[in-house]
């Protein structure tokens, strides 16, 4: 690999090498390869070039993407449904509905010794995930769970996605039937402003979106405007792939004069970093260049960093003559609040944060979790693992003497210690090389030609 290898990309305790979203980092000993979710972030260094040994790991959306997409070959691809697991290296992994983009999974981790991780990969937290069995009944077992931590600051509040969409979608109707929206009328008429009026058959949206995410948009634009969508060829190969129903399906399009609302690829209708910024030229240009009809437009960009600074929030809604664009606190990234109450579910004995700046900002994002990680269980494990390993006798919480909880807490106990003493190791070395422990470090420079996350870059992806 040309890069040290974050910790939070290898599973730890395993029998064998297995890279989580690490393609980039992979080598001939890696046994396994899991992949979340198709973003580019995570499948980075992945091509039709890829000849294993090991195999990828993946749901069966995912795995029809990596086929069609990158031209990998289907027999290095092991796909499974939600709920489904492998079994690799002395350990059986079940996917879980991540609730990201379509195909997106939590990796639950389930090793021989009784050992549990869980790798959330990119999440949107729902309530729903309180009532998975698989997790359930693991509440307060789970040794480490790497964790999604885009938003990871009390400041990232936005709201749940399904206000977020009720909010597109109604201005989309509004617009369209009227020309303008109540909040677009107010900042007009703050201005002492007017637009021209219009034909509403010459009225254009443009929706950002990723070449995979951003479908539950979309879809409910389409419903509530009772209108086709327009998407390119290369976004219509992936809608095929996302197992939509073909009624779903049938509200797409690839002709341009065919309708009103149009998919654009994130940043072309704005930037939102380092605050947001309309792209007015962009929008004037899309409508030219094609020769399209229209006279007016609206587009939107739904991002979580909407709502990341006062800036934005005031200023979410701007507009040039006939043209407006809107950003929408719209997320498939679990916001602060969801995180919080996510792993106050878990319990866990460990969390690894998985996107952050530098090591103080994950030291920080820990510090935030710490009230809720069961530090107790680490003890009593480490007690137990004691007595065990001197062959005595440790008393359960009714105060009854039992035997020798035997081999798996010594082994436990054993792992743990070898992997706190290998991830200490490359932390020293990823500091010593500049590069952090997790990918995921802030790039405000690089470009991504990819799909992934949100609009932010965060270690060479954007979020």
């Amino acid at each position: 690999p040309s890069f040290p290898l974050p910790p939070v990309k290898e599973v730890a305790g395993l029998e064998g090498r297995v890279l989580v979203d690490g393609f980039k980092y992979a080598d001939k000993q890696v046994e396994a390869f899991f992949l979340s979710h198709f973003h580019g972030d995570h499948y980075d260094g992945l091509s039709e070039n890829f000849d294993g040994p090991g195999r990828i790991y993946c749901t069966k959306t995912t795995g029809d993407l990596v086929v069609q997409e990158l031209k990998v070959r289907k027999e290095l691809v092991v796909c499974y449904e939600y709920g489904e697991s492998a079994h690799v290296c002395g350990a059986k992994v079940t996917f879980l509905d991540a609730n990201h983009c379509p195909g997106a999974a939590l990796l639950l981790f389930e090793l021989e010794d009784g050992t549990v991780h869980l790798h959330t990969g990119d999440m949107r937290y729902d309530k729903k995930m309180k009532e998975y069995p698989e997790l359930v009944c693991r509440r307060g077992l789970i040794d480490r769970v790497y964790l999604d931590t885009t938003y990871c600051h009390p400041k990232h509040v936005f709201p749940g996605q399904d206000k977020s969409i009720d909010i597109i979608a109604s201005d989309v109707v509004e617009f369209l039937q009227k020309g303008s929206t109540q909040d677009e009328q107010e900042a007009i008429d703050g201005a002492q402003e007017n637009r021209d009026g219009d034909d509403p058959s010459r009225r254009l949206v443009l929706l950002s979106a990723y070449k995979i995410g951003k479908e539950r948009v979309i879809c409910e634009v389409a419903r509530r405007a009772k209108a086709k969508v327009y998407v390119d060829e290369a976004k219509m190969r992936v809608m095929r792939c996302l197992r939509m129903s073909e009624e779903d399906l049938s509200v797409f399009t690839c002709n341009m004069r065919e309708s009103q609302i149009h998919i654009c690829r994130m940043g072309f209708a704005g930037d939102i970093w380092p605050f947001f910024r309309p792209n007015f030229v962009n929008i004037e240009r899309y409508i030219k260049d094609n020769d399209l009809p229209f006279t007016s437009c609206m587009a939107f960009i739904p991002t979580g960093w909407a709502d990341s600074s006062n800036y934005n929030k005031k200023n979410s809604l701007q507009f040039k003559g006939n043209f407006s664009v809107k950003c929408v606190p719209y997320s498939e990234h679990s916001n602060y609040n969801e995180l919080v109450e996510f792993v106050e579910f878990l319990r866990p004995r460990n969390v690894f944060p998985t996107v952050f700046t530098d090591e103080k900002a994950r030291r920080t994002m820990i510090s935030r979790f710490s009230r809720y990680v069961d530090s107790n269980a680490v003890k009593k494990a480490f007690v137990t693992s004691m007595f065990a390993g001197a062959g005595g006798k440790v008393k359960d919480e009714s105060g009854k003497g039992k035997e020798d909880r035997g081999k798996k807490e010594v082994k436990r106990a054993a792992n743990r210690v070898k992997e706190e003493r290998s991830e200490g190791r490359r932390l020293t070395l990823v500091k010593e090389e500049a590069v952090f422990s997790s990918c995921d470090v802030i790039d405000l420079c690089g470009d991504d030609s990819s799909s992934g996350g949100e609009e932010m870059k965060v270690g060479g992806r954007r979020r």
